[in-house]
């Protein structure tokens, strides 16, 4: 199920949410040990879950600030422009 929903995802809005995504929920479920113990240290490697979670927002975060906001991409950036190039001829 998880992968139809990152195929769909990919389709829609292209290669870099749907790794993000992905990214985010590998980081989930193998955090759920951390989060699940009462070790003394845990609290550290807790935190540093949180932070590498939160790395994807932080720099989507810094581009909107850098372009001052959210901008459509042209068509000519989107997935569906894509087209195959032609196929060579090979010489024989």
């Amino acid at each position: 199920m998880p992968a139809l929903i990152w195929g769909f995802i990919y389709l829609r809005f292209g290669l870099l949410p749907s790794i993000i995504t992905h990214y985010l929920f590998d980081l989930s479920l193998f955090a759920l040990p951390l989060f699940t113990s009462t070790a003394a240290g845990s609290r550290i490697d807790q935190i540093a879950v949180i932070v590498c979670g939160a790395l994807p927002l932080a720099v989507v975060a810094w581009g909107m600030l850098r372009q001052g906001g959210l901008a459509e991409l042209p068509q000519s950036l989107r997935n569906g422009a894509w087209t195959a190039r032609p196929e060579k001829a090979v010489p024989q």
